[in-house]
């Protein structure tokens, strides 16, 4: 054969002996923690995002955001700090978190009740981000980029989170996502990016971003692992962990039905020569069920063991070729149900519920931000649970189908769906 082909998983699913005694759990036996990303982080040396918006200002500028305002924010994070001056009347309408720091329960309040001024130090927010929520707060939006960086994005999240500025920025998130891109800064590790996204799109009540994202990480990864500094809360991830684990489990389940049918359709041997049955399979799908048994050590995702299916099926289908099996037994339902069951599952919603229905499509484009899981987003990854791995090979595969022995079924699909003839 020549072209296109998949990865070879015999080898993946011959390293180990199979156990039988091993496939009668119905649950996955991993107890050691692992991570299928390589974790990386970009060295504090790096400039902050945004950074450019400081440009060209000297150390004691002020940048007049309400130029009667009466609190001063000075952000020590970078060196000279960086001034914005801001209204506290406007900070408490539209901010419950100012509301309450600025009013007679808080030492903040108290200062600027008594002598009308307030100075107010951070040392661990990006300046940027703040100057960029606070004109926006202020209703001088049009002096903000339109087009903002992620990491930046990801930085006035937390600003927003923290100070309960959501209702303030409501009407420019849905701008600030579709404009969404990695910038100047070197380019973030994947690990960061998959962390972020979430972040921002659940601070800003994104819902159809969120569930796009999630589903994805659902799809392509083995264990969700907190990044080092996360910003999605804990929950979330322990959400997505329950939701991959339970289809994982559902996954084993159809594979173990389908060796049950093999068990309990018997027939003569095949004679040489003539089509092999699904029976002759067997062996490959009891060592892709003990491997599916340990996910997180193998690095298993859900996407995962899905490709391995297909590869079996494949095979399968190009040694049967035009041929029919005297088995009785569909060796594609295993993986129609298995689609099925990804097809189900649409990722989490904002409280961590597993969704089992597409939202509508996302207005943040995820190649922009350099997302790692593109098959998952979008129109296409919201209409099918994967893309067809054998897709490029149809061609190929009806070519091979001629020959006497080779090929697969030419009046069915994968899906088990007939052909036009």
């Amino acid at each position: 054969m020549t072209g296109s082909v998949l990865p070879d998983y015999s080898k993946f699913l011959g390293e180990i002996k199979l156990d039988e005694g091993d496939l009668l759990s119905v649950a996955s036996s991993d107890t050691g923690e692992y991570s299928d990303i390589h974790v990386s982080y970009i060295s504090d040396s790096e400039p902050l995002a945004g950074a450019d918006l400081l440009k060209g200002y000297g150390a004691e500028y002020v940048h007049e955001v309400a130029k009667d305002g009466d609190v001063l924010f000075v952000i020590t994070t970078e060196d000279p700090p960086t001034r914005i001056r801001v209204s506290s009347e406007v900070l408490k309408r539209k901010s419950h978190f100012y509301e309450v720091l600025l009013g007679p329960h808080y030492r903040e309040g108290g200062i600027l009740r008594k002598s009308g001024q307030l100075e107010k130090t951070y040392d661990d927010i990006n300046p940027a981000a703040m100057l960029v929520v606070m004109k926006v707060v202020h209703d001088l939006a049009h002096e903000v980029p339109d087009r903002i960086e992620l990491e930046l994005l990801k930085d006035m999240a937390v600003i927003v989170d923290t100070c309960c500025l959501l209702e303030a920025v409501a009407a420019f998130v849905k701008k600030w996502l579709e404009n969404a891109w990695l910038g100047n800064n070197p380019t973030p590790p994947s690990q960061d990016v998959v962390d972020w996204v979430p972040y921002v799109t659940w601070v800003f009540r994104r819902s159809p971003e969120f569930q796009h994202a999630t589903r994805s990480i659902i799809m392509e990864q083995s264990v969700t692992v907190d990044p080092k500094y996360a910003y999605t809360p804990a929950t979330l991830h322990n959400a997505m962990c329950k939701v991959r684990d339970n289809l994982l489990s559902k996954m084993r389940q159809l594979i173990r039905d389908h060796l049950k049918d093999l068990e309990d359709t018997r027939h003569d041997p095949v004679p040489e020569g003539r089509c092999p049955c699904p029976h002759s399979f067997m062996r490959d799908w009891k060592l892709l069920l003990q491997r599916a048994r340990y996910p997180h050590k193998h690095k298993l995702s859900p996407a995962a063991v899905l490709t391995l299916i297909y590869e079996i099926v494949g095979r399968f289908d190009i040694a049967v070729g035009c041929g029919q099996p005297v088995c009785s037994v569909s060796i594609h339902r295993v993986l129609r149900a298995c689609q099925q069951e990804m097809r189900y599952c649409q990722g989490i919603d904002l409280d961590g519920n597993p969704v089992r229905g597409p939202d509508p499509m996302p207005d943040m484009d995820f190649r922009a931000i350099n997302w790692p899981y593109h098959a998952w987003v979008g129109e296409e990854g919201s209409k099918i649970g994967k893309r067809d791995l054998w897709e490029p090979q149809r061609h190929l595969l009806a070519s091979t189908a001629a020959s006497p022995g080779y090929g697969r079924d030419r009046t069915l699909d994968l899906y088990g769906r007939w052909l036009d003839k």
